[in-house]
């Protein structure tokens, strides 16, 4: 493996020029949610428009399935927050209700009269996007893509076609419309316990002359609706979950806005703040045994000082994959014993598991296939391919099934473990028209919260849960950290994926979840093993060994911008150098929020904000381009002063700097600099670490 060149020098001098990524930093930092005013306007054929001071969303009208419903009577009562549209159809009726509140603008919905749901419900589709030249997309869950965009533009002029004109772009969770001054309308609705949430931004445009030369017009649209997937309704009422719109002056605190109102409305109660601990994956992958556990903890033991790890968790590779409470001869002596060794030594037990994965080797296959997922045409759905062995989907709504996987939970809870990370969550969340199972009549929805449910009451409040590739939508209110980003193995992966989300998916951590980055690289061994024995079918990740500098900068920034921190190597083997980074990197008792200073412009150098326990302030800056970059920052723009005692600052590193209203920063590719920023002329506390 070729390693790549990385710079470890850096340069600073002092500058009056303002120069950070090309926006203005600090409105994140400085200012709260201002709420704006908006309103609903009804018009008289059934349409209507949703209007804050900068952005509109015209033209709004319901649909089923993507397309405009062809009602025969339309009845429009308009009042003062809005009103209620009636639209009766041949057979039944779609009723919308406009309000306004407080602090937003709701939209509720129901249909009459259907003895079947549709596939897809739109409340709002075909409006039309007036004021907002961005916006934010939320991925599905785990790798994204999130983040703010600009919508795009055809081309004025053109020679022949081009294939990327027409777009159509979905989130889900959450959504939003971005002005160029930075005005926000924040639309989610508070609860996914029945109905898979989708919203699409998309064009329309339209060419004249010949061969299309030149541009007409082009439009840019969006709908958002809920995945009702046919289920029955027996001519009763179906009420679907109300749409919240927050209109802010500023993005990142309207998204932070939106998700606190989240978490309040589903009961989130973040008792389980940070998370310090040790995963098998990263060095062992399917290898790790009941021998090398042991080694572990005993190396830990040889720490001076220690390293305080609260949980060690076991990953994939002690069973096979629907056997979970079956160990196999990677753990002999079994899972309660494996669980008991690590309790034993003071830590908590942590276990990897695939719910719904069931492989070919299995027990529940060879026995139990009437337990599996199946196509429309009867046939079983081979979901992935794992150690050369075919992976089904287990189907819950067999009651036989549901139970057994309650008996696993149960099980692992009862031998001792207390940390899960449950992995594969998304072959779970199956579109009931696209498979057939056992018992039918439920949206995919609420299939998965039934098995969300469960897992919570089996491994009780006091458990910690984290959810891997898994859907953030059905997961708000019973897991307790989010893995947001794919694996990652270097810093190719870093940039492209993990550093994006970790900025997209900022404004929920803490709120909705802990956002968990995946592991921190620390050792200098057994580099290229990860994923070297992993042959999921269409999955062959292409490794890049990391040096020193680059661990070191990614390390601070999964520190600064997360309050989970999980190494997969050997403590004890790895040099001084980076056994003191991750003393440095030990989360406190309390959460700690970040805030990133450019979240609505993407730039070249990422940054985060910490505001630390004794009212200091941590800032990282990391240089994520393949260009050396070079800016100016205005510390007024930063912190809530306008001039700060400056330190350069890390796990071996203090170093004055002065007393600075401003200074200039030079960061060669895949470079992080940490500075401390104070308003006491004093030196960092002694034993300072990046969460206090």
């Amino acid at each position: 493996m070729k390693r790549r060149k990385f710079i470890q020098s850096c340069s600073l001098a002092t500058t009056q020029a303002i120069l950070l990524p090309e926006i203005i930093l600090i409105e994140q930092a400085k200012t709260p949610f201002v709420p704006v005013t908006g309103s609903w306007k009804l018009h008289k054929n059934g349409s209507f428009d949703l209007i804050s001071s900068k952005i509109s969303l015209k033209d709004s009208f319901p649909s089923f399935n993507g397309k405009p419903v062809r009602p025969i009577k339309i009845d429009v009562e308009p009042d003062s927050n809005g009103g209620r549209i009636i639209y009766t159809l041949t057979k039944g009726k779609i009723i919308l209700i406009l309000n306004k509140k407080r602090d937003r603008l709701t939209l509720d919905s129901s249909l009459e009269g259907f003895n079947t749901a549709p596939h897809w419900f739109l409340p709002m589709s075909g409006s039309t996007i007036i004021g907002a030249n961005r916006y934010f997309k939320q991925g599905n869950g785990f790798g994204g893509p999130s983040g703010v965009f600009q919508y795009s533009m055809p081309p004025q002029k053109r020679e022949y076609p081009h294939n990327n004109e027409s777009w159509s772009i979905d989130s889900y969770l959450s959504t939003g419309f971005i002005a160029p001054d930075g005005e926000t309308i924040a639309v989610a609705p508070f609860h996914f316990d029945k109905y898979v949430c989708r919203s699409t931004h998309h064009n329309k445009n339209y060419r004249k002359g010949l061969i299309d030369r030149h541009l007409d017009y082009n439009i840019n649209l969006f709908e958002i609706g809920f995945a009702t997937e046919n289920i029955p309704l027996g001519s009763s009422e179906l009420a679907l979950p109300t749409v919240n719109f927050f209109m802010g002056e500023t993005a990142y605190p309207t998204f932070r806005k939106l998700a606190k109102e989240i978490g309040q409305a589903n009961g989130i109660k973040r008792d389980k703040k940070t998370v310090y601990g040790w995963c098998s994956w990263y060095e062992f992958e399917h290898n790790f045994n009941q021998l090398i556990l042991k080694e572990t903890i005993e190396g830990l033991k040889t720490l001076t000082p220690s390293i305080p790890l609260e949980m060690i968790q076991i990953d994939d590779g002690y069973s096979v994959h629907g056997d979970w409470v079956t160990s196999n001869r990677n753990f002999p002596d079994g899972l309660e014993y494996a669980a008991k060794i690590i309790t034993d030594n003071g830590y908590n037990a942590g276990i990897w598991i695939g719910p719904f994965m069931v492989m070919k080797t299995s027990e529940v296959f060879k026995n139990h296939q009437d337990w599996l997922l199946r196509n429309t045409d009867g046939e079983l759905i081979r979901a992935g391919t794992f150690r050369g062995v075919d992976d089904y989907i287990l189907d819950t709504s067999h009651p036989d099934a549901f139970n057994h996987l309650r008996h696993v939970f149960r099980k692992l809870r009862s031998y001792g473990f207390s940390y899960f990370k449950t992995d594969f969550l998304d072959w779970g969340l199956n579109d009931s028209t696209s498979v057939k199972r056992y018992k039918t009549g439920k949206t995919s929805a609420q299939y998965f919260i039934d098995v969300m449910k469960m897992i919570r009451e089996e491994i009780g409040n006091e458990s910690y849960w984290l959810g891997c590739i898994a859907p953030y939508e059905q997961m708000v209110g019973y897991a307790n950290g989010m893995r947001y980003s794919n694996d990652v193995t270097g810093m190719p992966g870093a940039i492209s994926n993990l550093i994006p989300e970790t900025v997209a998916c900022q404004y929920m951590n803490g709120t909705l979840f802990l956002n968990d980055p995946d592991t921190v690289f620390l050792r200098d061994y057994n580099e290229t093993k990860h994923l070297s024995a992993q042959d999921v079918t269409g999955f062959s990740p292409s490794i890049e060994v990391m040096n020193t500098d680059e661990k070191v900068s990614l390390a601070l920034w999964n520190g600064m911008t997360s309050n989970c921190i999980v190494t997969s190597d050997r403590v004890h083997l790895v040099n001084d150098n980076m056994q003191s980074l991750f003393r440095f990197l030990q989360p406190g008792s309390k959460f700690l929020p970040t805030t990133h200073l450019n979240w609505e412009h993407p730039a070249e150098i990422k940054n985060a904000l910490r505001h630390l326990p004794n009212g200091d302030y941590a800032f990282l800056l990391f240089n994520t381009s393949e260009n050396e970059q070079k800016k100016d920052i205005t510390i007024g723009e930063i912190v809530p002063f306008d001039s700060a005692f400056v330190f350069r600052w890390g796990h071996n590193l203090s170093h004055f700097l002065g007393k600075l209203s401003s200074l200039s920063v030079k960061l060669k590719k895949n470079q992080a600099m940490l500075l401390y920023l104070s308003q006491s002329n004093q030196q960092i506390p002694k034993g300072m670490k990046l969460f206090g």
